[in-house]
């Protein structure tokens, strides 16, 4: 290669073996801005990336939520349910609504199975909200929440009504 009038071999075609043993080959830590990383669903965040004395799992603890001015780090333990909004998804709190640009698919993929259910197409809900669950003459089931929100769980979900029937009983 030429620059400026100069022949050069980069170090990494010269001396392969060299190269790569001066650049650390874990050097990097995914940088969590819009509530996700860069890593596949179902893939833990690497050691280096985990506050000490975090126990390890490949869920989501908390979501990134950029709001004006501000960027808020919300406990996923505070969320009742989720909804679909567009490509936007809207994270319901007993105290407020808080909306992250992504799908609602993909933080099903990323949030904990035993504490999330999906309960629609454009819901997922946390079992441990769950007051009520009534039946309807449509085949659908209206699901309370301890703060007296009513959702719709639909007929595409009925499925999942006898383990949240077995939820509620325990």
């Amino acid at each position: 290669m030429t620059l400026n009038g100069r022949s050069f071999t980069p170090a990494s075609i010269a001396r392969p073996q060299q190269a790569t043993a001066a650049r650390p080959t874990d050097a990097r830590v995914p940088l969590v801005l819009s509530g996700r990383d860069d890593r596949p669903a179902g893939q833990p965040v690497a050691a280096s990336a985990r506050p000490a004395g975090a126990q390890s799992s490949p869920y989501l603890d908390r979501i990134v939520v950029r709001s004006r001015s501000r960027i808020l780090f919300l406990d996923v333990a505070e969320v009742t349910w989720l909804e679909a909004f567009g490509n936007y998804v809207r994270f319901h709190t007993p105290a407020e609504v808080y909306t992250v640009r992504g799908t609602l698919t993909s933080f099903e993929k990323e949030l904990d199975p035993t504490r999330f259910v999906r309960i629609h197409r454009s819901m997922i809900v946390n079992r441990d909200v769950i007051r009520e669950l009534h039946s309807r003459r449509t085949g659908d089931f209206t699901l309370v929440t301890s703060g007296g929100e009513q959702l719709t769980l639909s007929r595409n979900f009925r499925s999942k009504v006898p383990e949240l029937r077995r939820r509620l009983a325990s």
